[in-house]
């Protein structure tokens, strides 16, 4: 499919769960051409897209792997949405992933910046201690 067709596919608002049901269809190789565009519709856990998203991003983890890695980093600053990720996309991917992915936040959990410490402290926490009962 063309990158334009695929475009006019991405949810204009965050009230437009029809288009991104046509998401659910798309292959790895269409998905991968927007999905920095596509993600954003995660950044804020209360819109209505929001959760519906996820399911989206969820059925391709291994094109979105990259891009956890880099809004978890402690050079992003939107906290809310590296919150998102954490809520939303993190207990969700394959375990194999999980570990991959326990560095980021760790990190968060001991050396986390000021903002971090404002926002996200308690939300990782809480992830970490949800992954060290599922190995329990």
């Amino acid at each position: 499919m063309e990158k334009e067709k695929l475009i006019s596919m991405i949810p204009k608002n965050k009230f437009d769960i029809v288009a991104a049901k046509q998401l659910l269809n798309l292959e790895k190789e269409e998905i991968r051409l927007i999905l920095p565009q596509i993600i954003g519709w995660i950044a804020d856990p209360n819109w209505p897209i929001a959760e519906f998203m996820s399911d989206v991003l969820l059925k391709y983890p291994e094109e979105l792997l990259p891009y956890v890695k880099k809004y978890l980093s402690a050079n992003e600053t939107d906290e809310e949405f590296k919150g998102s990720i954490i809520m939303l996309i993190l207990p969700r991917l394959p375990i194999e992933m999980q570990r991959q992915l326990l560095v980021n936040i760790e990190r968060i959990c001991s050396n986390p910046t000021e903002s971090e410490k404002c926002r996200l402290l308690e939300i990782t926490h809480y992830y970490m201690n949800s992954v060290a009962n599922r190995h329990k």
